[in-house]
């Protein structure tokens, strides 16, 4: 069994969030994908980020416990804040991942942020998955659509997303992937999410920053706001700065590096 060094970063945190923890790993290049799989498996967040460090580049892949995925947010985030505190003499401004999702550009911004440049993901207005509603336990949603194998569920209020107690067995039986479920806020935030992907292995992900790719799209129009303010209301909570540029989503957060790391 291989082992690696791992390190705990909890992403888009602010105040009494905790956001989402990730783990961030710079292999050595004799580990197989099947030693990432198992690396992410026995590390246990819902997502650990593998770093492939070339020149003043970057690749960046994503593993749940249980699955690889093509775009993670919180890691990419997790995985950035890593890099500036361990490369420090690269004097980098900006830091380019290479991923299956494309080139994902991150940045400081001036407010202390760090942002990721991700791509917009449509939603298109779908009839929901037979099955799904009822696992979900919500019976007239405001909206319903789909982007690439999620669905994206307005609801009623923000009382019917907190209150929300999924049917997980239910939902693994579903061919889509996941599920966003969202509702319009009171200010300081536009509006709230909570993010659901059983069949990848993650009942419920604390913050979900690749959601927001498409979050954000449906919010910008149904708001009319080219700066959102979005939190994630699991039981550890995050928060989420979203701005737009072309076709481009920018999630900025904040994020908080536990001290060490260990081997898994």
């Amino acid at each position: 069994m291989s082992t690696a060094e791992v390190f705990a970063v909890d992403a888009f945190v602010r105040h009494e969030c905790l956001g989402n923890i990730a783990g961030v790993c710079v292999p050595s290049a004799d580990l197989t994908e099947v030693d990432f799989q198992g690396i992410a498996a026995r590390f246990g967040a819902p997502e650990t980020a593998f770093v492939f460090k070339k020149d003043k580049r970057f690749e960046i892949r994503w593993f749940t416990p249980e699955m690889e995925v093509d775009l993670c947010g919180h890691a990419t985030l997790a995985a950035a804040a890593l890099i500036w505190r361990q490369e420090e003499s690269l004097s980098l401004e900006e830091i380019t991942f290479e991923s299956k999702s494309g080139s994902l550009h991150c940045r400081k911004s001036e407010e202390g942020l760090i942002e990721l440049d991700f791509p917009a993901l449509p939603v298109v207005e779908a009839s929901p998955e037979p099955g799904l509603l009822t696992a979900l336990g919500i019976q007239r949603p405001l909206f319903v659509g789909k982007s690439e194998n999620y669905f994206l569920i307005e609801a009623n209020d923000v009382s019917t997303v907190l209150k929300l107690s999924p049917r997980f067995d239910l939902m693994k039986l579903l061919d889509s992937a996941g599920v966003f479920v969202t509702a319009k806020s009171a200010p300081p935030f536009d509006f709230v999410s909570r993010c659901f992907f059983p069949k990848e292995g993650i009942p419920e992900d604390p913050v979900t920053g690749s959601a927001h790719c498409s979050l954000g799209p449906y919010w910008r129009k149904k708001l009319s706001k080219d700066v959102l303010r979005a939190r994630q209301v699991s039981s550890r909570g995050g928060d989420i700065r979203i701005t737009f540029k072309n076709a481009r989503v920018i999630l900025g957060g904040r994020v908080r590096i536990h001290p060490g790391s260990v081997i898994v």
